[in-house]
């Protein structure tokens, strides 16, 4: 039983790391003036360089 104790608090502390670390990009973000998902796509135009807008719906699906 302490085992599954053990997991769930692992879960929830996982949880918990990713939310803050989504509230301070999003916050960091807001400072430069763009969104969550438009900086995912710049990213992914970085990583990928120049594609097609059904070429980035692809990797943004995957992301």
């Amino acid at each position: 039983m302490e085992t599954v104790s053990k997991k769930v608090e692992v879960a929830r502390l996982f949880f918990e790391v990713n939310k803050t670390i989504k509230h301070s990009m999003r916050r960091r973000l807001e400072d430069i003036g763009i969104t969550l998902p438009q900086s995912l796509v710049i990213g992914a135009l970085i990583k990928f360089g120049e594609m097609k807008i059904t070429e980035l719906t692809v990797v943004m699906h995957f992301q």
